[in-house]
């Protein structure tokens, strides 16, 4: 049983091939904009709806602020997104809904608790021994979204 905000299970249901409709049965609670879910429940997506093809599996614009966060974690500190995770796919997000939402309230929610997610997988199995900090992952953010703007103007 996991609780987590509506727009992180629209966002995985998505990046899986489902619809809000489709997984319905797994939502045991809502709380405001939170829901609980149970991720043991037939109706979860854990897997890709059979014969989707993910987003992730798409090239990335030139451009965007998920393309220029995406670089700056693999060239600065040789993070790369993992076959099951969802960094490419919400890279993709962030390019098509552009740096204007990167930085709103709700996007930069969205996309520090995906980081944050992916962190402490990746933290639990030794897989990175950088220490996780709201602060350094949200300067991260604002300047692929520097970068991005920059790219785009000229």
């Amino acid at each position: 049983m996991i609780r987590c905000l509506r727009s992180h299970l629209e966002h995985r249901i998505a990046e899986r091939g489902y619809t809000l409709q489709e997984v319905r049965r797994c939502i045991t609670g809502e709380e405001g904009e939170y829901l609980l879910v149970d991720t043991e429940h037939p109706a979860y997506p854990k897997h890709s709806k059979p014969g989707f093809v993910p987003s992730f599996s798409l090239p990335l614009a030139i451009h965007g602020p998920g393309t220029e966060l995406h670089a700056l974690l693999r060239d600065w500190l040789g993070i790369e997104p993992t076959a099951d995770c969802p960094c490419r796919s919400m890279a993709g997000k962030m390019d098509s809904l552009g740096p204007d939402w990167c930085e709103s309230d709700e996007g930069m929610t969205e996309i520090l608790g995906v980081m944050r997610t992916e962190h402490g997988k990746r933290w639990a199995d030794g897989r990175t021994i950088l220490p996780w900090t709201d602060m350094g992952a949200r300067q991260l953010v604002l300047l692929a979204c520097r970068r991005a703007r920059a790219k785009a103007e000229g």
